[in-house]
């Protein structure tokens, strides 16, 4: 699924609150689609181009939800960066 939202450079200090200071992740994406087909673990490809045929095929994705919180209006996922071989 493609999906356009807001992602952040890096991890700040707003979002300590809203995962918790322990919480490992690298960015946070925000969207106002409350209907994002996207809930804990699910696999993400941030930056990367898809295929020729608009696929991820044997692309490996490089970002994994940590996180997931639902306001009245929005949605604020935080993600975490991984190396998948």
């Amino acid at each position: 699924v493609s999906v356009q939202a807001n992602i952040s450079p890096a991890r700040g200090t707003a979002d300590l609150e809203q995962f918790g200071i322990n919480s490992d992740y690298t960015k946070t994406i925000v969207s106002d689609s409350l209907t994002l087909p996207i809930d804990k673990s699910t696999i993400l490809w941030i930056g990367i181009a898809p295929d020729k045929d608009g696929e991820a095929g044997t692309i490996k994705h490089n970002y994994v939800v940590v996180g997931v919180a639902k306001s009245l209006n929005s949605v604020t996922i935080a993600v975490k960066e991984v190396s998948v071989s």
